[in-house]
């Protein structure tokens, strides 16, 4: 399942995916980030947790991209991203670059980093 959470006091835009998501999900999640991010100020942080996913298919490294893009697009000035999966973090790599957001990302498996990180 994919979630996103504006929050406005902290100026984040928290998504995360828990357990099983399909590619219809991931497709969705370009448009839930932009209904969201209309709850922040430009500038703000994104904190993605995808500590639950492992590895994805074509599409769904596709529409993962595109969720990339709709953070970049919608005013974030950093996006931080957690996981476990190294095989995931080389298709994020990938994925980042084509849609022009690894200037504004970096990508961590320690949540400490992580969290410190988007409080800067």
């Amino acid at each position: 399942m994919f979630e996103v959470k504006a929050d406005p006091a902290r100026q984040r835009l928290n998504c995360k995916i828990t357990g099983a998501i399909t590619e219809e999900e991931l497709k969705n999640a370009a448009d839930l980030i932009k209904g969201e991010a209309t709850k922040l100020s430009p500038g703000w942080a994104a904190a993605v947790d995808l500590r639950g996913m492992g590895a994805v298919s074509p599409a769904q490294m596709a529409a993962l991209g595109q969720a990339q893009k709709a953070i970049l697009e919608t005013g974030a000035r950093k996006m931080g991203t957690l996981l476990r999966d190294p095989k995931l973090e080389m298709q994020l790599s990938r994925a980042g670059g084509k849609a022009g957001v690894n200037d504004m990302t970096q990508r961590f498996v320690n949540e400490a980093e992580w969290e410190r990180f988007l409080a800067s």
